[in-house]
């Protein structure tokens, strides 16, 4: 086998790859004793909160929430402990830097066109050679501050009314370099607040007949908008100053290789808000006098029928944007209305 490139496949991306390989992946001391030197992954929470009843229906509870945390990685994440693989035979010196031009699209923003840096390619020499290590980034860095607010109300003739308002910023702070210097582009990420405000209410009545109504609606807010492009060699070479190293040699239109490069910088762009109403109808039949009785349900979900998307295509070309199944999420769109009849028997 030729690890170093030839034929349409190009190097092998790990020239270790079924290959006798003892330190294929290693531990540095910080993630096995990490424990007894302060150096492990860490979280931590605080919060107030304020609850005053303001008259003899209503009662009101505020609070701010706060939670940081402190040499997590959201890559590289083994065993479910978050640790960052560090390649030891690559250091940054071993990276060129380069820039690309984003494709014009009018979704895009500005428009596009606009020329991206701060995007590195590893050196031919060093391309495919692998020797992990998991390491605990010790600068990386979270931080969330929320602010909610809950109410609960009942009045005297049995309509109960409940409900919040949340809102919340986190900052994610990932400028840290493990191998490439490209671990700096778009590392500093802020979710803002209209992405994270939720607004949920709840309500029940008593109808005549041991008849009663109930409902929930929610408005929170839409998935955010990518824009991954698979920028080729042909318009990374000039400013590279050559070709992509997996390309092993072969230049300009011969090689096909691309490089993945987000064209719409971290949590600044989201889909449309959701916003759901659930409706259920209840009847009580008593069945004599010892407590024996039936309860019938009549649920509407989704009663006002929205469709909001749920996901959308996150790689820049003909389908972006269009609505996708992604992650566990079975369905693109707001699932539609929903009528379901169900009952509960007690005796």
């Amino acid at each position: 086998l030729n690890r170093d490139g030839g034929g349409e496949c190009g190097p092998y991306q790990n020239r270790n790859f079924g290959l006798l390989n003892p330190r294929a992946t290693t531990y540095a001391d910080e993630v096995i004793r990490g424990g007894l030197n302060g150096s492990r992954d860490y979280l931590w929470d605080a919060s107030i909160e304020l609850e005053r009843q303001l008259t003899d229906q209503l009662s009101v509870t505020t609070g701010w929430y706060r939670n940081w945390s402190d040499r997590f990685a959201t890559a590289g994440t083994f065993e479910n402990r978050q640790f960052r693989a560090d390649n030891l035979p690559v250091t940054p010196a071993d990276f060129d830097p380069y820039c690309i031009t984003a494709p014009r699209d009018p979704r895009l923003p500005g428009g596009g066109g606009n020329e991206i840096c701060g995007l590195a390619d590893v050196s031919p020499e060093k391309f495919g050679q692998v020797d992990n290590e998991f390491i605990i980034p010790d600068t990386w860095h979270r931080v969330s501050d929320f602010f909610g607010i809950t109410f609960d109300s009942r009045f005297e003739t049995g309509l109960v009314v409940g409900g919040g308002f949340d809102i919340g910023r986190t900052n994610e702070d990932r400028c840290v370099v493990v191998d490439s210097p490209q671990d700096l582009f778009d590392c500093d990420i802020t979710t803002p607040f209209g992405a994270q405000a939720q607004v949920k209410v709840h309500a029940s009545y008593p109808l005549p007949y041991d008849m009663y109504l109930s409902a929930n609606i929610q408005n929170v807010s839409g998935p955010e908008i990518r824009a991954t492009y698979r920028a080729l060699n042909s318009l990374i070479q000039p400013s590279l100053g050559r070709p992509l190293a997996s390309c092993a040699g072969r230049t300009g239109s011969a090689c096909t290789r691309f490089a993945s490069v987000e064209l719409i910088d971290r949590q600044t762009e989201f889909e449309g808000r959701r916003t759901q109403l659930d409706v259920r109808l209840t009847k009580i039949f008593r069945l004599g006098d010892g407590g024996t009785e039936l309860q019938a349900n009549l649920d509407f979900y989704n009663a006002l029928n929205g469709s909001a998307i749920m996901n959308v295509n996150r790689n820049w070309g003909a389908n972006w944007l269009q609505p996708i199944g992604w992650q566990g999420i079975s369905s693109p769109v707001q699932d539609g209305r929903i009528i379901q009849v169900s009952g509960r028997f007690t005796f």
